[in-house]
C-alpha cells in the first residue's frame, strides 16, 4: 500500500514537472505555430544559471529558482528579437534556427558546470522529507508540485481573466484575425515567448531539485514536452496539464513495474493518442490560416 501509493505521489509529482516545462512551449506553440527545438536545452541553461546563482548566494534556493527565470526570460526575449521573428511563416527555417541555438546553449551550460551532473536543495526552507503516517516522502518533489499547480492557476487567470489572456486565446485561433483588428502580433509573440523563457528557468531549477540535472538532459526533456503539448492539443494548457498527468503517471508505475518496457508503453501511449485523436485531447476547431 504504501509503495503503490509512493508511485502514485511519484507520478504526481514528475507531472508537475512536466507541466511547469512544457507549458512555456504549448504557449509558442500554439500562438506562434512554431516547434522550438531549443527548449530542452534552455531547461538545461536555466537549471544551469540557477546553479550558478545557488553557489554565489550561499544556498539560497529561492534567489536560484526566481533568479534563472528572469535570466531566462531576457534570453528568450532577445532570442525572439534577433533570431525567432525571421522564421515566421517559415517553420522549417524556425526548427534549424532553434536547433542550432539548441547546440549554442548546451554548450554555455557545459561550460557552467562542467558538464556535471547537479542538484539543489531547498532544505533550508521546509526540512527534507515530509512525514504522513507510515509514509515519509521527499519535500523537494512536494515543492515541484505546489509550483506546477500554482503556475497552472495563474496562467488560466492570465488567459481567460485578462485582456492579454484574451488576445492571446484568439490568436491561438486566428492570428490573422487578430492582426486585422490592429493589435501588433509580433509584440504578443515577444511577450509570450519571453514568458516561456521565464517558465522553462523556473522548470529548470524544479528539476534540479526534484532529482538532479545535466547537460546529457536537454534531449530527454525536449521529447517529454514535445509528447505533453501533442498529447494536450496545440495550445491548450488544460490539456498540457491532463497530458502531463497521464504521461506522468504511466511513467512511475511502469518503471516500477515493467523497466525494461517502460519507454515502449509511454511512447505507445503518445501513438495510440495520435491515432485516435490526431489534434490530441483538448483541441478547438479553427479556421485554415
Amino acid at each position: 500500500m504504501i509503495y503503490n501509493l509512493t508511485l502514485l505521489l511519484n507520478g504526481i509529482t514528475y507531472a508537475g514537472l512536466l507541466f511547469v516545462v512544457a507549458s512555456g512551449l504549448t504557449l509558442v506553440f500554439g500562438l506562434m505555430r512554431m516547434v522550438n527545438m531549443a527548449h530542452g536545452s534552455m531547461y538545461i541553461l536555466g537549471a544551469s544559471v540557477g546553479w550558478l546563482l545557488y553557489k554565489i548566494s550561499n544556498h539560497n534556493w529561492v534567489l536560484a529558482l526566481l533568479g534563472a527565470g528572469v535570466v531566462m526570460m531576457l534570453v528568450a526575449f532577445l532570442l525572439q528579437l534577433a533570431l525567432y521573428n525571421k522564421a515566421y511563416g517559415n517553420p522549417i527555417l524556425g526548427i534549424m534556427i532553434s536547433i542550432g541555438v539548441s547546440w549554442i546553449f548546451t554548450d554555455l551550460s557545459i561550460e557552467l558546470t562542467r558538464g556535471e551532473a547537479k542538484a539543489f536543495s531547498p532544505e533550508g526552507i521546509v526540512g527534507s522529507t515530509f512525514q504522513l503516517g507510515e509514509l515519509t516522502y521527499p519535500y523537494s518533489r512536494l515543492i515541484v508540485l505546489v509550483v506546477a499547480i500554482a503556475e497552472l492557476i495563474l496562467i488560466l487567470i492570465i488567459l481567460k481573466k485578462t485582456k492579454v489572456g484574451q488576445i492571446i486565446r484568439a490568436g491561438v485561433d486566428d492570428r490573422d484575425m487578430v492582426s486585422s483588428l490592429g493589435i501588433n502580433i509580433e509584440l504578443i509573440f515577444l511577450g509570450v515567448f519571453a514568458f516561456s523563457g521565464f517558465l522553462v528557468g523556473l522548470a529548470g531549477v524544479l528539476g534540479g531539485t526534484m532529482v538532479s540535472f545535466s547537460t546529457d538532459g536537454a534531449g530527454s526533456m525536449q521529447m517529454l514536452a514535445l509528447m505533453v503539448i501533442i498529447v494536450g492539443g496545440r495550445g491548450s494548457i488544460e490539456g498540457a496539464a491532463l497530458a502531463a498527468l497521464m504521461i506522468g503517471l504511466l511513467d512511475s508505475f511502469t518503471s516500477a513495474y515493467v523497466p525494461n518496457i517502460s519507454t515502449i508503453i509511454v511512447f505507445s501511449f503518445v501513438m495510440a493518442v495520435l491515432v485516435l485523436k490526431p489534434q490530441g485531447l483538448f483541441v478547438k476547431e479553427v479556421r485554415k490560416q
